[in-house]
């Protein structure tokens, strides 16, 4: 059996918030754009005062797929993590559907084969990101993952990308 897991964890600045309220748009939403795999759960809460944010959670045959939103930052974070098959276009898909203004995309291999060896060869391990990355500021990085982006929704086209030699994650932007 494969383990192989496709962890995607997403950051997405929304235009509506009323939108990041209302439990059952997102729920249809969220359906819509996991319609490639197999749902076989959904359970949501409401927050009542302060932002009214909703958290949903989608249980998948192919694992899990969860959500919290903050209205008051037009703010929703998105993780969803499937086995055996990577959900591909999945993000870029809910940005639209979400009417996203930009988004962050973090992404991680998981299963048996991702997990490292207990030194990391040389010539993977820089001393500073903006060694690996000159034409970003970054002040702080750490291993495992294989890219974040940062997307213009509605220019449909990065603005920053980061792929480094056997994956590298958290770059924060100055």
């Amino acid at each position: 059996m494969d383990d192989t897991g496709y962890h995607y964890i997403v950051d997405l600045k929304v235009e509506s918030n009323a939108l990041l309220r209302d439990p059952l748009a997102l729920k249809s939403i969220f359906v819509e754009s996991l319609r490639d795999f197999t749902v076989v759960g959904y359970d949501h809460h409401k927050f009542e005062g302060g932002g009214g944010g909703v958290t949903g959670f989608f249980l998948l045959s192919e694992s899990h797929c969860s959500y919290h939103t903050y209205p008051e930052s037009n703010y929703i974070a998105v993780d969803v993590f499937t086995c055996g098959r990577d959900p591909g276009d999945f993000a870029p898909d809910l940005a639209t559907k979400l009417g996203a203004l930009s988004y962050t995309l973090h992404f991680l291999k998981r299963g048996s084969v991702s997990i490292p060896v207990t030194q990391f060869p040389s010539h993977l391990v820089p001393a500073t990101a903006s060694e690996v990355y000159p034409q970003i500021q970054a002040h702080s990085f750490c291993l495992k993952m294989r890219y974040i982006s940062v997307h213009s929704c509605k220019a449909r086209n990065p603005r920053h990308m980061a792929v480094g030699p056997g994956g590298w994650s958290c770059l924060r932007f100055r």
